[in-house]
Formats: structure tokens, sequence, C-alpha cells
């Protein structure tokens, strides 16, 4: 007789899979640990998940599409300060709604083929930034400016992750990352030359 799988049980595992993966990395953690974590036997969990990587890309693969999402939808238009600052609320719902599994993505993902997420954000990030006219400018001007904008979005990244890990409120985490946004973007454009023409700079 077939036995029926139980969402409730898949979602049990999955729970305890990112406990374990967070302790004790990805090589370390062992499918036999995660099932009597889950209250399961190992036989039944192989029921749920084919390997441990399986389980490993089912847990964070919604993540990383939601944030690959954030940058799809920059790519697509003209970038501007309003937008970088929308896409960065949205980034902060991402990590409120999968904070263990945010952090098991950028911080805990060694030795899987998601190891490079953070920097595949930051390197995101850094093509968004170069797409602003007025750095698109700079750099036309001076080669060297390119450095200081990869240098940049590693610091901004960095940061705002930073900021999502501390422990505070909800609202103080949106209002830190606001105003770290703020100050980043007021530090690249005091090393940016302004439109000699029009004196336009970042909007």
């Amino acid at each position: 007789m077939t036995q029926i799988l139980k969402e409730s049980v898949r979602q049990r595992i999955i729970s305890e899979a990112v406990n374990q993966f967070n302790e004790t990395g990805y090589i370390q953690s062992k499918m036999k640990d995660i099932a009597i974590r889950a209250g399961v036997s190992v036989g039944n969990i192989y029921r749920y998940f084919d390997n441990k990587e399986d389980l490993f890309e089912s847990i964070v693969q919604p993540v990383i599409e939601k944030i690959n999402e954030i940058f799809n939808e920059m790519q697509k238009y003209t970038p501007n300060y309003e937008m970088t600052k929308e896409s960065a609320t949205t980034f902060i719902n991402i990590y409120l709604q999968y904070q263990d599994i945010f952090v098991l993505v950028l911080e805990n993902s060694s030795n899987t083929r998601f190891e490079t997420m953070k920097n595949d954000i930051i390197e995101n990030f850094t093509q968004i930034v170069l797409s602003f006219p007025v750095i698109a400018k700079e750099i036309s001007q001076n080669k060297q400016f390119l450095f200081y904008v990869k240098a940049f979005s590693v610091a901004f990244v960095n940061g705002v992750i930073s900021i999502l890990k501390e422990s505070c409120s909800i609202e103080e985490k949106i209002e830190q990352v606001t105003f770290f946004l703020d100050n980043m973007r007021n530090m690249l454009i005091s090393s940016c030359e302004k439109d000699k023409d029009n004196g336009k700079i970042i909007k």
C-alpha cells in the first residue's frame, strides 16, 4: 500500500534541516541527524528528499529566486534612487520572512552549488550601480573608479546583512538600512564628478 506523503512532515524536516545546516554546516550535517531532529526515520526522510543535496536545494531555492527577482526587475529600467530604496525594502522583507534560510544561503552554503550567492549578489549590485549614468560617466573618465565601485558594493551588501542580523525590532532594521543606504549613496555621490553640463547627480 502506497504511503501518503504529508506536507506537515516535509515542512518539519525542512525546518530541522535549516537548523542543522546552520549549526554544523553542509558537509558536517548528516541526513540521519536531520531525521532524528525531525522525529522521522532515516528511511522516511528519503521518501521526501532524494539526498542531502536535494534537501538543501529545496530549502534555499525559493529564497534565491526571490533575491534574483529583485535584480531582474531592477535591470529592466533605468536605475534611480527611489527604485533602489524600494528594492532594499523588498530585500529586507525577504530576510524577515526567511531569516534562518537567508543566513543559510549567504553565510553557511559552503561546499554547495550555492556557495557563491553572496558574491553573486555583490556582482549584481555592482552592475546596478555601474548603470547609473553619472557612475558610467565617471568611469569613462577615470577607469580606476571601477575599483572603488566594486569596493563600495561589497561594503554596502555586507553592511545591510550586518544590520539585518542585529537584535532589534523590524522597524529599527528598516530605519537603519534606510539610513545606511542614504549615507552610502551620499558617500558615492561625493566621490563622483557632477555632470558639468547640468549639475545632475544620482537621483
